[in-house]
């Protein structure tokens, strides 16, 4: 999930003071800012350093191989021309087990900073950043432990089965009945299997005032799956128009399938499962019932559609 904007508020806990100084030696833990905040880390600007500190639920959600994989997916896509973090090293704490990944700081703005111009050059700087992530050669993310999984069957039927008891009758409904449409439909089991960032939401992409593409940040999601994920993203969580130009420039495996657009609206529509699954909204902060109550209205508005 993404993570949120932050204000740039000082040091969540003491713990976290602990990790910065072991992160950045010589420097004040009490000078860090939080600049983002997501469900599984807390990421710090401390000196030229970015530092993102797990939180407790990295470790039960089973996500803190992503993180660890970091590193070296970063001086991977990087040798390929790909704007990562530079400088990228994993942090262990005193039980051994990751702690907190810190990089180079990359400076730069989200895309609702720019103007129309600086988006559309950030539009196709993007949409070649993306043709050359699903260029790479899986075998090269498979070396590193990046999962390769059917989306439909291994991501979204466990978060689905688990996520109907806590719904509501309509939103139980209306969730059965676009899972199981979309497998009837195909699912993903037909899309292509490319290297994906997992989590392209718009407040991991950074970018000049021009709208030079800074950076992408982010990668502990990055799985060997459909393509369309990323596209989804971008959808739900950028303006639409520059998610459309984004695919319009892209010249990746997904650019010639025709199937692309059914399989990233239902990543799309099916967003608030990760709210209801992990009892968070998609800002990472805790709040049980916002996924159901995101349901529940996309089960009303269809409702009300379907009586006009």
């Amino acid at each position: 999930m993404a993570a949120a904007a932050h204000g740039g508020g000082g040091l969540t806990t003491l713990d976290h003071a602990a990790v910065l100084a072991r992160a950045v030696p010589g420097a004040d833990p009490a000078s860090a800012r939080v600049i983002g905040e997501g469900w599984g880390a807390t990421a710090y600007r401390l000196g030229e350093r970015t530092v993102r500190v797990l939180n407790p639920r990295a470790y039960a959600g089973s996500v803190e191989a992503g993180y660890a994989r970091e590193p070296a997916l970063h001086a991977m896509l990087a040798g390929r021309g790909i704007p990562t973090p530079a400088n990228s090293e994993a942090i262990l704490g005193d039980d051994g087990r990751l702690a907190a990944v810190a990089y180079d700081y990359i400076g730069g703005v989200t895309v609702g900073a720019l103007g129309r111009a600086a988006r559309a050059a950030l539009a196709r700087e993007l949409a070649a950043m993306l043709t050359a992530l699903h260029a790479v050669p899986v075998e090269e993310p498979r070396a590193l432990g990046v999962p390769e999984i059917d989306l439909g069957e291994e991501l979204y039927r466990p978060m689905v089965e688990a996520s109907l008891p806590r719904l509501g009758p309509r939103g139980r409904t209306w969730l059965e009945q676009r899972f199981a449409a979309f497998i009837e439909g195909g699912g993903s089991r037909r899309a292509p299997r490319v290297l994906v960032h997992g989590d392209l939401a718009c407040s991991h992409l950074l970018a000049g005032r021009a709208g030079g593409l800074a950076g992408v940040i982010d990668w502990a999601e990055a799985r060997i799956a459909d393509p369309a994920y990323d596209f989804a993203a971008l959808i739900a969580e950028c303006p639409r128009t520059f998610a459309e130009q984004v695919i319009a420039g892209y010249g990746g495996p997904a650019s010639g399938d025709p199937d692309m657009r059914r399989r990233a609206a239902f990543y799309v529509e099916a967003l608030p499962v990760w709210e209801v699954r992990f009892g968070v909204d998609l800002d990472g902060q805790p709040d049980p019932r916002a996924g159901a109550r995101r349901i529940a209205a996309r089960a009303g508005a269809e409702a009300r559609r379907d009586r006009r």
